[in-house]
């Protein structure tokens, strides 16, 4: 197999290999040699550990596509071709000996792999898109509420809480599957849903353990606002912080009062307001995540009022972040955005509402504010 005359772009960094040929197509492999995505002109294709495919393209500024690709193995493929190409044609020693491994496997390889995937995880339903390609622990399943009148992320998965054996288990098995992949994933995303709203003292034995097996990494989780102030004080956040705890990213959706109600959110927000102030006090980071378009147009004015206003109250820094996540709209939602007579927001005004939020925030806090699509969680 040669390359034809193509221009050869390839580096390793931070344990991802990655190669462009002529500017317009490129592929990325872990260590492993897992594909993690592939591009060709203005398309870019994800790979999720359990080898689903999906496509990404703008085509307006306000509208994204996001498809699963039916057919995926054709892209993957092709991923593994230039891999075969560019390991055959470079002459960079360091980038072609990273490349041999890519370059032997194959679509049936993945295959095999996403299996042990699904062996090592139960459904892994969502993560912040920070830590998509994170080393993924998944300490508890499910979520303990899962009765959000938006959310059916978790389905009828009950809510279950590892043992420290079966933990312990589970930390070996993670680290063997990933294998040498590991090094494209620095950081640690502890699951499901508020992993940390378990037992104070059994959440440091954790810690401690991660610590331990992963040489002091940074960890990151969600947290809920409604049942983890009752559990953990701030001196507990300032001990998880010192064992790694970096960020916990709380799904406040709306700051207005009303609309949570509608959400079926069961938090007060002054003492959600409250308990972010302290997990901050505590030296640890937040990620606020505000659904765009909650309330529909009969809470339009009041869901980005009453939100950037609590935005404002809490003090967001440097390594905080913001992010606005448009709402898709599940049968349970609709209905009852329906019955109220909410008005469902179309795609073009949940970006005119994002823009809204944007221009509303921007020199009042002092932190990144960035779109988060649910429908991009590719980790699973």
């Amino acid at each position: 197999m040669t390359l034809r005359s193509f221009e050869i772009v390839g580096k390793v960094s931070k344990g991802v290999i990655t190669v462009t040929l002529n500017g317009t197509e490129m592929a990325a492999f872990d260590l492993e040699g897992r594909v993690l995505y592939y591009g060709k002109d203005s398309s870019t294709y994800r790979r999720s550990i359990y080898n689903k495919v999906y496509r990404l393209e703008w085509i307006r500024k306000e509208d994204r596509i996001v498809e699963r690709v039916a057919d995926p193995q054709p892209i993957l493929r092709r991923a593994y071709e230039i891999a075969q190409e560019t390991c055959h044609n470079v002459t960079d020693i360091s980038l072609k000996t990273a490349l041999e491994t890519p370059a032997s496997r194959t679509v049936s390889w993945l295959a095999e792999d996403a299996k042990r995937a699904a062996e090592l995880y139960k459904p892994i339903s969502i993560v912040p898109p920070d830590l998509y390609f994170s080393t993924y622990l998944q300490l508890t399943t499910g979520c303990p509420w899962n009765k959000c009148s938006f959310c059916n992320l978790y389905g009828n998965t009950g809510y279950s809480v590892k043992s420290s054996d079966q933990f312990s288990n589970h930390i070996q098995a993670v680290k063997e599957y990933l294998g040498k992949g590991i090094e494209a994933r620095k950081t640690i995303f502890l699951g499901d849903a508020n992993a940390i709203g378990v037992s104070r003292k059994f959440l440091k034995q954790i810690f401690f353990e991660i610590a331990k097996e992963f040489d002091h990494p940074s960890v990151y989780s969600f947290v809920d606002a409604f049942t983890t102030p009752r559990n953990l004080q701030r001196n507990d956040l300032e001990d998880l912080h010192n064992l790694g705890l970096a960020r916990v990213y709380l799904g406040l959706e709306s700051g207005e009062e009303q609309v949570l109600k509608i959400l079926n959110k069961p938090m007060e927000l002054l003492e959600a307001r409250n308990f972010v102030l302290e997990i901050k006090k505590a030296g640890v980071n937040v990620g606020i995540i505000i659904l765009v378009g909650a309330g529909g147009n009969s809470f339009w004015k009041g869901h980005v009022k009453r939100s950037v206003a609590f935005l404002t109250e809490i003090n967001l820094g440097h390594g905080d972040i913001v992010y606005l996540s448009p709402l898709v709209e599940n049968k349970s939602y609709s209905e009852l955005a329906q019955s109220l007579e909410l008005g469902i927001l179309s795609g073009v005004e949940k970006e005119k509402q994002s823009q809204e939020f944007q221009e509303e925030l921007k020199g009042v806090i002092d932190c990144p504010v960035s779109r988060y699509d649910i429908r991009e969680s590719f980790v699973s």
